[in-house]
């Protein structure tokens, strides 16, 4: 039974890529709906960035950097869970995080700004404060973790801007 193009659009999102790429037998990778004519477009790397204020909060080239990053949001006083913590900051390099979302096979929804959900395996740092002066920092490898940002639906355009959790 054939589908019109706008209808095989219309059932992916109501059912979910991956439900939908089992019913038709193709190999439906990391979408933005909408974004592309055809539904089945994978964003490109090329058009997937970082924003300024996500490279100042998780962006670090080694494990000092890693340190100096978190001690910097620690001394800016938020988030309180960093501050007091409880909470550790997730750091990477800039290629890492790249990397990352482009590996991850989850569905972006086509909205103009998301909070988060776009899950990523990535291997850096958590960096997070263990005294009055002092921030251990692990190593991580593979570790989930969800990030969230923008979308420009004018040239397609994605912009990660936070890390909206850990999985």
């Amino acid at each position: 039974m054939a589908r019109a193009p706008g209808g095989l659009e219309t059932l992916q999102r109501l059912a979910g890529n991956r439900t939908v790429s089992g019913l038709v037998g193709t190999n439906v990778q990391r979408l933005l709906d909408g974004f592309y004519g055809d539904g089945v477009t994978k964003v490109p790397a090329s058009r997937i960035s970082l924003t300024a204020p996500f490279k100042k909060k998780h962006v670090a080239d080694d494990e000092t950097k890693a340190r100096q990053v978190t001690g910097a949001r620690i001394e800016e006083g938020k988030p309180a869970a960093m501050v007091n913590g409880r909470l550790g900051n997730t750091v990477a390099t800039e290629a890492a995080w790249l990397e990352a979302i482009d590996k991850s096979t989850a569905t972006i929804p086509d909205q103009n700004a998301w909070q988060g959900g776009l899950p990523v395996k990535l291997t850096g740092w958590d960096a997070k404060r263990t005294g009055p002066r002092s921030i251990t920092v692990s190593p991580l490898a593979d570790a989930a973790r969800t990030v969230g940002g923008y979308m420009k639906k004018k040239g397609g355009a994605v912009e990660v801007d936070h890390v909206s959790g850990q999985t």
